[in-house]
Parts: C-alpha cells; sequence; structure tokens
C-alpha cells in the first residue's frame, strides 16, 4: 500500500506521502479479531427482514443493493437469512 501511496502522492511532496502512510499505518492499529460463534454456520433465525418504508426508490433500489453488497463480501458464510440478493423489481 505505501508503494501506492508513494507512486500516486509523490508528486504533491514528501509531507503529503508521510501524511499518507502515517494514515496507512494507523488502518492496522485498530483492527480487533471478533470471534463468531460456530453455531452461526447453520442457524435458521436472524434479524427480522426490513419493513417495507413507502418509499419506491428506498424499498426497491437501496435495499436490494444493500443486499447484494453485504452478500458479496468475501468473509466467513453468512447466515441463511442473509440470502441471495433478491431479484430485481419489474420495470
Amino acid at each position: 500500500m505505501k508503494q501506492a501511496a508513494y507512486k500516486s502522492y509523490s508528486k504533491k511532496g514528501e509531507k503529503i506521502v508521510n501524511m499518507n502512510y502515517a494514515a496507512i499505518d494507523a488502518g492496522g492499529e485498530g483492527v480487533v479479531k471478533v470471534e463468531i460463534p460456530e453455531a452461526w454456520k447453520t442457524t435458521t433465525e436472524g434479524a427480522p427482514m426490513v419493513a417495507k418504508s413507502g418509499d419506491k426508490y428506498f424499498d426497491e433500489v437501496f435495499i436490494r443493493s444493500l443486499t447484494c453488497m453485504a452478500t458479496s463480501f468475501r468473509f466467513p458464510p453468512l447466515p441463511p437469512m442473509a440470502a441471495l440478493c433478491p431479484p430485481a423489481p419489474p420495470s
């Protein structure tokens, strides 16, 4: 990452490069490991589905996009309630 920061910001001066280096270093300092219970791998229960808000854009576009983003992360498998992205709303 530091090589990329140097390549991107070296023309702006050493101070800017060093600020980016500091940001890169700080990004790793707050990382903590979160233990996920084994039982979560096979659960069939979860948080309730988001209720429809009545706003067409929010209900049909935003929530669908958010669901798709959440299911595309390459982390441990999501519980079954996080199913695949819902089908696109009819046009």
